[in-house]
């Protein structure tokens, strides 16, 4: 994937990070009784890293996304994209990518 006019995650992560979590909102729409899902494409030999939402106000459209150590590895303009799937298994990826930067743990 690649997307040169991506707005920027305002955070640069480093490797290995767990915070900030991964805040977002979905305006006008209650995603209770659905999937939130967080793909972010890694540089190789990473790959893909697939993530599921937590809820923190469904009715709100409110989800965040929790870091595992192993998630953020080292590299510029990761590209990330939300996808949002209901209870019938029907999905709605947000037209918004975003890309994410981390860089590597100083010595």
């Amino acid at each position: 994937m690649t997307c040169e006019s991506c707005p920027r995650f305002p955070h640069v992560f480093s490797e290995g990070d767990q915070l900030p979590e991964l805040l977002g909102v979905l305006k006008g729409v209650d995603l209770s009784n659905h999937t939130v899902t967080l793909r972010l494409d890694r540089p190789d030999p990473s790959g893909l890293l697939v993530k599921i939402g937590q809820m923190v106000d469904a009715s709100q459209g409110m989800f965040k996304f929790v870091w595992d150590a192993t998630d953020l590895v080292a590299g510029i303009a990761q590209e990330a994209a939300i996808t949002f799937t209901d209870a019938s298994n029907r999905p709605l990826t947000s037209p918004q990518r975003f890309v994410i930067d981390v860089q590597e743990l100083p010595e």
